[in-house]
């Protein structure tokens, strides 16, 4: 029962567990650093760094523990008296990570609900991304799942003080850089920069998916690990809808300088 079991009663419990221990329910009893995001902002990446460079365990797919761990999910509420990281990423490729991510089965995605979802938008053929993604863009923005939409996760977020700030962009230009002052902000730089540098190198995109950055596997968890994605794929009606959604916010975190990209 503690490791993921594809069944809908086990993601009800995690997701239930989870939520508890963000919102202090279940501290100190099972104290954790909390990184929130929007689904495939690199949140599973910078988790892993964080639990290697403090020494404290990073519960993915499996119920959370008693004690210390890295907490990562996608929340807008997390109490206040908890170390909260949260990270941005440019909206318009989280879409299409996100994308990817739900309508083609992984091993570390739930096969039904992707199912559900493809049932949901009627997608035959989900490598019809000039088709579909404008769909499934509209579908995340009117908040698909989670709950809430990219632009509600960034103006929930935005301007919020006690917790440390960082983007995929940053950490992909200077991991090390990153880790640090996320540590320092929670007073937790415990490890020497030769050691943290072992963690960016261990962690880096070519070391766990034995590919180069920008080399693409659809079926992959870490499917191509670039930023700017979004302009091989977003046709027209695609930018359209996003931009209707999540144009200001786009502007307020400086992925673009106007309405004209």
């Amino acid at each position: 029962m503690i490791n993921r079991i594809d069944a809908l009663w086990w993601h009800k419990l995690n997701g239930l567990t989870r939520r508890s221990i963000a919102l202090g329910v279940l501290n100190p009893v099972a104290n954790a650093i909390v990184l929130t995001e929007y689904p495939k902002s690199g949140g599973s990446w910078i988790s892993q760094m964080l639990s290697a460079s403090l020494g404290i365990p990073y519960t993915r797919n499996r119920l959370p523990v008693l004690g210390d761990q890295i907490l990562h999910g996608c929340f807008l509420k997390v109490h206040s008296n908890i170390d909260t990281v949260v990270v941005w990423r440019d909206g318009r490729d989280t879409m299409i990570s996100y994308y990817y991510h739900m309508m083609f089965d992984k091993a570390l995605t739930s096969a039904m609900a992707g199912k559900r979802l493809r049932s949901q938008l009627n997608v035959t053929d989900p490598h019809n991304l000039e088709k579909y993604l404008p769909r499934f863009i509209e579908w995340a923005c009117s908040g698909g799942y989670p709950r809430f939409s990219w632009s509600e996760f960034v103006k929930t977020w935005y301007g919020k003080e006690t917790v440390a700030f960082t983007s995929y962009e940053s950490c992909l230009e200077n991991s090390h850089k990153e880790l640090t002052n996320i540590l320092t902000v929670f007073d937790r730089l415990i490890i020497s920069d030769t050691e943290l540098q072992r963690v960016v190198e261990s962690h880096s995109f070519e070391q766990q998916s034995n590919r180069k950055r920008g080399e693409e596997d659809i079926n992959s968890f870490i499917r191509k690990g670039i930023v700017g994605d979004w302009k091989n794929t977003f046709n027209q009606e695609a930018r359209e809808i996003f931009h209707h959604h999540c144009g200001p916010e786009l502007i307020l975190l400086g992925y673009a300088k106007d309405d004209m990209w």
